[in-house]
């Protein structure tokens, strides 16, 4: 039987069901799911976002769509996770669906970068900044901006940036012929979001949304 364009799985419209309406369990760790489980756990198949992408990407045969399938499910399970204001997820749904050019946009931002991403805990950063973004505390051009960074940054260098951020909530500075900032500071460096000025090396401002927006709610500890 021929399927019609019209009955095609469209990733766009997976995505936009599963911004408005959650239907993953947020119990599975979807960052470790093997082949075998998504192709024969009964429970995790009639998950609905689950059995949608399944039917979208051919895990069968290729080893890439299994892993983006891994990462749009940890992106989700992360946005999910918390909470945001009512009033801020409202009225970021009242412009989702009536201005069709911002609604592609935040589309055409999960599920590209989703695909770029070799990292997973890269689609959990960018989850944390969707949710930041809707909640007002950066703007959508911030987005994008920090989201850029965040796809060229090496992973060791979240690690990095990480350590520059002590408990008393102040970023740390060090001399630039320091060795922490010789050595600790070269990936951050490199992503435009640190630099030295007077001598000193420093967290640039977007660096530090990227920490305090997409790292610091991971937890991950220094």
């Amino acid at each position: 039987m021929v399927v019609e364009d019209s009955d095609k799985i469209d990733i766009n419209d997976i995505v936009k069901k599963e911004i408005l309406n959650k239907s993953i369990d947020l119990t599975t760790d979807y960052t470790e799911i093997a082949l075998d489980a998504l192709l024969t756990d009964g429970i995790l198949r009639e998950v609905p976002m689950v059995k949608s992408l399944l039917s979208f990407y051919d895990v069968t045969r290729s080893v890439i769509d299994r892993h983006k399938i891994n990462k749009i499910l940890a992106f989700f399970k992360e946005f999910h996770s918390g909470s945001i204001l009512e009033d801020k997820f409202e009225a970021f749904k009242i412009k989702f669906n009536q201005d069709k050019k911002y609604q592609r946009h935040v589309l055409e931002t999960i599920i590209l970068y989703n695909e770029r991403f070799l990292h997973i805990l890269k689609s959990r950063i960018l989850a944390n900044l969707l949710k930041a973004h809707i909640e007002q505390l950066i703007s959508k051009d911030e987005f994008d901006d920090i989201a850029v960074v965040l796809d060229i940054l090496h992973p060791k260098g979240i690690e990095e940036l990480n350590k520059f951020y002590p408990l008393n909530g102040k970023w740390h500075q060090f001399l630039s012929t320091s060795w922490k900032a010789r050595y600790e500071g070269t990936l951050l460096m490199s992503a435009g979001i640190a630099g030295t000025h007077s001598g000193t090396f420093l967290i640039t401002p977007l660096g530090q949304q990227l920490y305090e927006f997409g790292i610091k709610p991971l937890n991950m500890g220094v």
